[in-house]
């Protein structure tokens, strides 16, 4: 199952951040819900996590295996997706305790946006994801533009 859509939640004061209904059935089965994988990632338009079921991480852990051999800033930024990703206990009320040193790094405020893309999902802050959102809603004609081109 594919993450799709949008959702907001908020990271308590013990770290703990709850999945949402809908994003919930693509964590898997029931019986191996009971952990995630959560990494830092940071681009141009800025930094949040990345949740992953343990089954997507390890089809990108090993697509980015397959880039290392091809150059040494490959096998570096592997390095470091690898240090910085943290496998994190999902309890009985759906709730996940995010590492501190992972909020702190993407700077996460309380109000935290959980966004579906695909085979993961990001957690931003709140506030710059609605940013985002409404840049990407204004460049959306020439993003779309852009990507069928390409095709």
């Amino acid at each position: 199952m594919l993450f799709t859509g949008q959702a907001f939640g908020t990271i308590d004061g013990k770290k703990r951040l709850v999945i949402p209904a809908k994003f919930r059935d693509g964590l898997g089965p029931e019986s191996e819900r009971r952990s995630v994988c959560i990494t830092a990632r940071t681009t141009a338009r800025g930094s949040f996590l990345v949740v992953y079921p343990p089954e997507a991480l390890e089809k990108e852990a090993g697509r980015l295996d397959s880039l290392a051999q091809t150059s040494e800033d490959a096998e570096w930024f592997k390095r470091k997706f690898v240090w910085d990703t943290e496998t994190c206990h999902v309890d009985n009320q759906w709730r996940l305790v995010v590492p501190a040193r992972l909020i702190k790094q993407v700077g996460l405020g309380h109000e935290v946006a959980l966004v579906g893309v695909g085979r993961s999902l990001e957690v931003w802050d709140a506030a710059r994801w609605k940013a985002i959102d409404q840049q990407l809603l204004a460049e959306l004609p020439a993003l779309q533009k852009s990507t069928y081109e390409r095709t």
